[in-house]
């Protein structure tokens, strides 16, 4: 009786153990290379996936390279900024594949098919009603910093942070139709779950230990599930709007919420039809549009600044191009097309 139980104890912890390799081995291995398998045979090339680890390492290896070295005042920023999509782009082009992780991410470098893939084509006429909301935020930081040297003769303004705000209260009025104190909350928790991110990646990786609950690892979990419920709120709070007529789809997260035509489903039902996105699809679309393009908006304004700054005969060409153009009047979507220098 005994050696019969001992027996079936061992197979089950035998059978236990195979169920668990075999679970690993799927996710690290045979479910990604399928995927590439998949994504191949579309026409996508780019880097072949590494166990575990994928592309993250020589990620972390080009940018840590390209940050070490300091950095000259000229208009080749790009191999700085973000090394391995150039790299990757050079080598695969415009449209490539690389792994983060076990997961396959694709670099879309192409400007209309971003369009597409966005609904930007839709959204960019959405935006240019919301022109002067966008002149308004612009408007109010330009008479902050003339008060600010209005007190001397001369002061000094640290333009990064500002045009951070700024872009944080556009974007999150635009795209998401959120408040800027929410907004300002969401960015905040984003900016400190991906510092916290970024410096686990430049450790030696240790499979398993991002489950170990150190401080980090909690405060980087509590972070993910706080932003994500922060949207979820937000999306239930437009889905409600849109339903019973007081507001309509509208910006990127009303494009969003079209595409998921079973808006009354519950939230912890998936909907798993062809083209249709998820509730956590969509989470994830506000996610990256509102961190992506904060960053890279913020980013371009401030080094428009600086060269502008180096190049003072372009300010006086964009300035007269405005006055010409707009006089004194506040410039309309009309006007904005039409100043070329400025938008080339």
């Amino acid at each position: 009786m005994a050696f019969s139980m001992l027996h079936c104890l061992l197979i089950s912890s035998l059978v236990l153990l195979l169920y668990g390799v075999l679970k690993v081995s799927y996710s690290i291995w045979w479910k990604p290379k399928w995927l590439e398998k998949r994504l191949r045979r579309q026409g996508i090339t780019g880097t072949h996936y590494k166990l575990v680890m994928g592309d993250m390492k020589e990620y972390i290896r080009l940018i840590t390279e390209a940050w070490s070295k300091p950095m000259n005042l000229n208009h080749d920023i790009v191999s700085r900024v973000d090394p391995f999509t150039l790299s990757n782009m050079q080598k695969y082009g415009k449209v490539s594949l690389f792994w983060a992780g076990t997961t396959p991410r694709l670099i879309v470098m192409d400007p209309e098919m971003m369009k597409e893939i966005l609904g930007l084509t839709t959204l960019e006429e959405k935006l240019k009603a919301m022109i002067p909301e966008f002149i308004t935020r612009c408007s109010m930081m330009i008479e902050q910093w003339k008060m600010l040297a209005s007190l001397n003769e001369t002061c000094e303004v640290d333009v990064w942070p500002e045009l951070q705000n700024l872009t944080r209260d556009v974007i999150s009025r635009a795209a998401l139709g959120s408040s800027f104190e929410e907004g300002r909350n969401i960015f905040e928790f984003q900016k400190e779950h991906i510092t916290l991110t970024l410096e686990a990646m430049q450790t030696l990786y240790i499979p398993g230990f991002r489950f170990v609950p150190t401080k980090k690892n909690k405060r980087r979990k509590y972070l993910q599930k706080k932003t994500t419920s922060m949207f979820r709120d937000l999306i239930q709070r437009k889905k409600d709007a849109i339903r019973t007529g007081q507001a309509e789809g509208d910006n990127l997260l009303g494009l969003l919420l079209k595409s998921n035509s079973q808006t009354d489903l519950p939230e912890n039902v998936s909907n798993t039809k062809d083209n249709e996105l998820t509730l956590d699809e969509v989470i994830e679309g506000c996610m990256q549009f509102y961190l992506a393009s904060h960053e890279t908006t913020s980013s371009w304004l401030t080094w428009t600044m600086i060269v502008l700054a180096m190049h003072p005969n372009w300010q006086e060409k964009a300035r007269e191009e405005v006055m010409q153009i707009c006089g004194k009047k506040e410039p309309d979507s009309e006007a904005l097309s039409r100043l070329k220098i400025i938008i080339n």
